[in-house]
């Protein structure tokens, strides 16, 4: 869950491209951006397995998103995003001196999110987004 989290985070945080077009009280934006995502796993016991044999993979996600204003700075957004995501795993046995396993998955998914944005002067603002993200792969 904390994964998923910073993942989310960071992708708000690392959006590439962002245009906008506004009709009335609404705005349509094409949005794209990076994904910078990891994964962890039990064993039977219930412990996660090392870190270091996971390591982060980089994906990209890139959609819509449709804004609707409740206040001045305050919002709702939702859209749809083709997203993907993965890891890298690396271990050892006895047989193999090195096994490297990496996976990709394309999501399609569905942001709720509360923004909120701030207009320092003409030409640049503030904006953030939060709220969950509902997806399938």
């Amino acid at each position: 869950m904390k994964t998923t989290l910073k993942i989310y985070g960071g992708i708000l945080v690392l959006l590439i491209s962002f245009f906008t077009t506004t009709a009335s009280a609404q705005e349509i934006s094409i949005v794209g951006g990076m994904n910078i995502s990891n994964m962890s796993e039990k064993d039977k016991e219930g412990n996660y397995a090392k870190e270091e044999n996971y390591k982060v993979r980089v994906g990209g996600h890139i959609g819509f998103l449709i804004g609707f204003d409740l206040e001045e700075n305050i919002g709702i957004q939702t859209g749809l995003l083709i997203s993907t995501k993965g890891y890298k795993e690396k271990h050892s046995s006895e047989i193999f001196k090195k096994i490297i396993h990496k996976d990709n998955i394309t999501y399609l998914e569905l942001p709720i999110l509360m923004s909120f944005k701030q207009k320092i002067n003409d030409k640049i603002g503030l904006y953030g987004g939060l709220g969950p993200v509902l997806g399938i792969a």
